[in-house]
């Protein structure tokens, strides 16, 4: 696993910074560890449930208004 280093420039300590889900960035040059690969994809699977939820709401939200509408035309 690559560790991002960083210089304070107050002190000049080098301190070493493990990647996490808020500072990792997917790139081609470095794999995610384990950790952070399963958070990206729950977070993933999260996101595309809501979003799937919504859409179904609003599907048969308009399938009922389409359905008011029937009897009126008639």
């Amino acid at each position: 696993m690559n560790l991002l280093l960083y210089l304070c420039s107050e002190n000049a300590n080098i301190e070493i910074m493990t990647p996490t889900i808020d500072t990792y960035r997917l790139t081609s040059l470095e794999e995610p560890s384990d950790a952070i690969l399963s958070q990206l994809m729950r977070e993933a699977a999260e996101e595309a449930k809501r979003s799937n939820d919504e859409a179904t709401t609003r599907f048969f939200e308009q399938m009922r208004q389409d359905a008011r509408k029937i009897p009126a035309t008639w």
